[in-house]
């Protein structure tokens, strides 16, 4: 069917704007901004909306995907779904989960290379200047110039590491175990350049600095370990890919406000944009906001736009299809949380071996200091390893503890017999804990990460803003409105002008026809309310209520508002229907695009998250 021509839109708005501004009184704008809820309280969506709105002072809301409950905050309701649909980590557990490397460890001089001779004398005239202030040996360092080298692989590499530094502290991934390790790895291949005195100043040992110090085959091991070791371990591929993909809205929310009258909760009052200036002012001082409007309340109405019925089904079919991408999100935290509670016992276990072989050791460590103090009668390791474990035998009980020092005795015994043999167990065992703990850790953290991003999601898919569907009811009411205003005040002053030119019979007969206009106008109105989703009693105020809001004596005739109706005009009414029925099937066809794509997302996000915890199990 034809659609309206864009001059035929631009003349209706037009009229409008001309009527508003300079016809219609600024009582009548203040009686048109201020709507009544019950002249279009019979959706029960709208009335959902107003009675949420006047309890909780605000349109937004969260649902529970999984009990329904409903709260006024994203944050309370994601608490609540963690306490009462999802459980927490017990205290144990929790105290073993990582704490992030802060940026600030890599926020440290210029990343690049040095010249190893001259930076070694900066390092004597810091070393003996030491302060023995941490924080002011790291001062120190920003503030001094290194000796900085233009070898272009090594200039490479070192800016390399520091992206992937940077990366892994971004995605939450590089805790304070994997620092250490990184700083032991560097301070092995360090001791080729610098004496071990220098290495061993604590600023060397604790900032990461000393990587500036490394040759090209030594930074390449340390782009190895970043990359092998850490970002296997952590998933990294797949979660910087989750970290960058933005999320997005199905259903477009509003920016408008819409508010109460402070002085009558039954009254609406639109607030066209809450970052203007306007969206600041007081509600209740709505004696200029008719007049400072001027145009915009008038674009505003006439853009944009959809049937209501349309409207409403949309927003009914997105709830339902937030509640159920909301339970798979939840499955998928479910089955993340189980992850992250497996992965934290298991990292107390490698610590309880550490700490077991730590301690076995210690009794070692015991004998040879005793040896350096006393002369004379010594233990072998092997003898003091007997008699520790005929100790724990004689004990009448044995918890778990105990039960793995007997373990670690048992196997040691059994594989070596001298002193130093027994040292290189103990050294051999406590390395693979501490590689171990190393790991967990970076699964845990890429553990939490993923479900941050999960949580995320849900969040975003279980929040909602009932202006999405008030602002459209709101605009239809309120744009019909003014239209039949703007209309009936035109209709009643060209019939009043052909009274005084034609007079007595000839009068009444332009009367008559003008009213049979009117009728058929009504008539095509009410036809079209109910097609948007009006009741029969809306239908009835459409009919009966055509009139303006105020209009008084005082104003005088606008010759570009008042006119003669023309042919066009009235082939534009005839049209309106058609046209609308058209647009509710573009609709119809553009829900039904949203509802594949929604598919297809929840396909994609579902695929690529069953990848990444497939990656990071076979990590």
């Amino acid at each position: 069917m034809e659609m309206p021509s864009p001059s035929t839109s631009s003349r209706k708005l037009k009229k409008v704007r001309n009527y508003w501004n300079n016809v219609m009184s600024l009582e009548a704008k203040k009686d048109f901004l201020s709507v009544r809820i019950e002249k279009f309280k019979a959706k029960e969506a709208l009335a959902e909306a107003v009675e949420y709105a006047k309890e909780m002072k605000s349109w937004k809301f969260s649902t529970c995907c999984c009990c329904g409950q409903r709260f006024s905050d994203e944050e309370l309701n994601l608490e609540h779904i963690k306490s009462a649909h999802l459980g927490t980590l017990s205290e144990e557990l929790q105290s073993v989960v990582p704490k992030i490397v802060p940026i600030s460890v890599i926020q440290i001089g210029d990343w690049r290379p040095v010249n190893v001779v001259e930076a070694a004398k900066l390092i004597e005239d810091l070393s003996r200047n030491d302060s023995g202030n941490k924080g002011q040996d790291e001062q120190d360092l920003k503030l001094k110039k290194w000796p900085n080298c233009d070898h272009f692989n090594r200039n490479k590499l070192v800016t390399s590491i520091w992206i992937l530094l940077q990366l892994f502290i971004k995605i939450k991934c590089f805790a304070p175990s994997h620092l250490y390790m990184l700083l032991d790895l560097i301070s092995e291949m360090l001791r080729k350049h610098l004496p071990e005195r220098l290495i061993n100043q604590r600023w060397m040992k604790t900032t990461l600095v000393s990587v500036w110090f490394l040759d090209e085959l030594e930074l390449e091991s340390v782009h190895e370990f970043l990359m092998e070791e850490l970002g296997i371990s952590c998933g990294l591929k797949v979660l910087y890919s989750f970290k960058s993909r933005k999320a997005r809205h199905d259903l477009t929310i509003t920016h408008e406000r819409i508010v109460f009258r402070d002085d009558d909760l039954s009254h609406l009052i639109p607030l066209l944009d809450e970052t203007s200036e306007l969206a600041s002012r007081s509600v209740d001082d709505i004696k200029n906001v008719g007049q400072a409007y001027s145009d915009n309340i008038v674009q505003w109405l006439f853009t944009g736009g959809e049937p209501i019925g349309e409207k409403l089904k949309e927003w009914e079919k997105y709830r339902e299809a937030s509640k159920s991408l909301g339970m798979e999100l939840f499955k998928i935290i479910e089955s993340e949380f189980h992850r992250l509670q497996n992965m934290c016992e298991r990292k107390c276990k490698y610590l309880r071996h550490e700490k077991l072989w730590l301690d076995i050791e210690g009794i070692c460590m015991e004998e040879d200091k005793r040896r350096k103090e006393i002369s004379g009668n010594q233990q072998s390791y092997r003898s003091l390893l007997l008699k520790r474990q005929k100790d724990i035998e004689e004990e009448k009980s044995i918890d778990e503890m105990a039960s793995m020092e007997l373990d670690i005795i048992e196997s040691i015994l059994k594989k070596a017999q001298a002193d130093n043999d027994i040292k290189m167990l103990f050294q051999m065992h406590i390395d693979q804990m501490g590689g171990k703990c190393f790991k967990s850790d970076a699964t845990i953290l890429a553990t939490n990460a993923a479900m941050q991003q999960t949580w995320n999601k849900l969040k975003m898919v279980t929040s909602y803003d009932y202006r999405s569907i008030v602002v459209p009811l709101l605009k239809t009411f309120m744009r019909t409105r003014l239209e039949d205003v703007v209309y009936n005040d035109a209709t009643a002053k060209s019939n009043a002008e052909k009274n005084t030119e034609n007079g007595g019979d000839d009068a009444r007969h332009g009367q008559g026809k003008s009213k049979n206009k009117k009728k058929k106008k009504d008539h095509r109105k009410a036809k079209e309310f109910k097609a948007t989703g009006g009741s029969e009693g809306q239908q009835e105020n459409v009919e009966q209520n055509l009139v303006p809001a105020a209009h008084g004596t005082d104003h005088p005739l606008n010759s570009e508002v008042v006119g003669s109706v023309t042919t066009d005009e009235l082939e534009q009414e005839e049209r309106e229907l058609t046209r609308k029925a058209e647009e509710e099937s573009r609709i119809e066809e553009h829900q039904r695009m949203i509802a594949r794509q929604l598919e297809y997302q929840r396909q994609i996000e579902n695929e690529a998250k069953q990848k990444h915890l497939a990656e990071i199990d076979k990590a």
